[in-house]
């Protein structure tokens, strides 16, 4: 079984995509080998002087290279058109392509920051719809869509794709840190003592006071 981030019972689904979203999850941890992690629901922010950006990644797996996969799910009804894959939420109309180019860009852009030489692999996932024919576009090679029909094996698509690749220790364990944002912080014993200390000082300080009042309460109820 696949290693799965954060665990799935954390996550509760509430509208008919999360429950999709949720199928998918498991379907990945049970068919995935114990070589990859599948990390799920990751938010990002990118600082930009002409306005933040924020977005989220619904489902990462990462093999034993630290070579990423990245699986945008679009679940239920889509329209798709010549101008590209749209889907609507409410009364608001979602260009599917836009959202899948921000967010990867916004990976790619960072990990090469950091400088690793990892393979960064993106699918569209489209767990209720099937694609007889489809004109590649610049957004969406048929090769990088995965239909209804190729969702029965999940598991199996990712597998052959992304493969297990060499076992990379060092580069794996800085992705994966990444992807949990951790920054590489390390507790300072001595800052987080003298914290202690002073809080230790406030409840003795408050019991100092309050301890003489309510024995004197009790006392003079008695």
């Amino acid at each position: 079984m696949a290693h799965l981030i954060p665990d799935i019972r954390s996550f509760k689904p509430l509208t008919p995509g999360e429950h999709t979203e949720r199928d998918i999850l498991q379907q990945l941890e049970r068919g995935l080998a114990d070589s990859y992690t599948v990390f799920h629901h990751l938010y990002w922010a990118n600082a930009r002087p002409q306005g933040d950006q924020h977005g989220e990644l619904d489902v990462v797996v990462m093999n034993r290279a630290g070579d990423l996969a990245v699986l945008e799910i679009k679940a239920g009804e889509l329209d798709m058109s010549a101008q590209g894959l749209f889907k609507q939420h409410g009364e608001k109309i979602q260009d599917v392509g836009v959202q899948v180019q921000r967010q990867f860009s916004n990976l790619q852009a960072r990990v090469r920051q950091r400088g690793w030489g990892i393979r960064l692999l993106h699918f569209l996932v489209l767990p209720h719809h099937r694609i007889e024919q489809w004109d590649d576009t610049i957004q969406f090679p048929r090769e990088r869509i995965i239909d209804a029909q190729a969702c029965e094996d999940l598991p199996g698509e990712i597998s052959r794709t992304l493969s297990q690749g060499l076992d990379a220790p060092a580069v794996r364990s800085q992705v994966h840190d990444f992807m949990l944002d951790q920054l590489g912080m390390q507790l300072d014993v001595t800052a987080l003592s003298g914290r202690l200390s002073h809080q230790v000082r406030s409840l003795s300080g408050g019991l100092a006071t309050w301890v003489p009042r309510i024995t004197e309460g009790v006392q003079n109820f008695v």
